[in-house]
C-alpha cells in the first residue's frame, strides 16, 4: 500500500489511527484464512498497537500478519507494518478477538 496524502496526520507522517485500522481490519481477515472451521464472528477483545517510525507520504508499507493462536474462542494475532524498501519495521499490532461463531469461508460468500 502506498501512503497517500489522506492518510497523513498534520506532522506529515501517516496518523495513528490509519495504523489501527490496517492492524484491525487485516487481524481480522487473517482469521478467515486459519484454516476449515474460521471465526466468522469475532469482535475486539483487545487491540494494542505500538508506532516505531513514521511511515511518510509515498511510502510503500507492507502489511504481515502472523496468528499466535486459535483457541476455542479466543485468538491471538500479530499485524506488522513495515516500510517495503528498508524492511524497517513501522509499527506492530496485538490484536485479540472473542469467537462468536465460526463457520466455513464459503458461508462467508454465501453471504454476501
Amino acid at each position: 500500500m502506498t501512503v497517500r496524502q489522506e492518510h497523513l496526520n498534520h506532522l506529515g507522517t501517516m496518523c495513528g489511527g490509519m495504523g489501527c485500522a490496517i492492524v484491525d481490519a487485516f487481524s481480522g481477515l487473517s482469521l478467515l484464512t486459519a484454516g476449515e472451521n474460521v471465526p466468522l464472528v469475532s469482535p475486539s477483545i483487545n487491540i494494542n498497537v505500538t508506532f516505531i517510525s513514521p511511515a511518510k507520504l509515498g511510502d510503500t508499507i507492507v502489511i504481515s500478519t502472523s496468528l499466535l493462536k486459535d483457541g476455542n474462542r479466543i485468538q491471538f494475532v500479530n499485524v506488522d507494518i513495515t516500510e517495503k524498501t528498508s524492511g524497517k519495521l513501522l509499527c506492530r499490532g496485538q490484536h485479540t478477538h472473542y469467537c462468536l461463531k465460526r463457520g466455513s469461508i464459503q458461508d462467508v460468500v454465501d453471504s454476501l
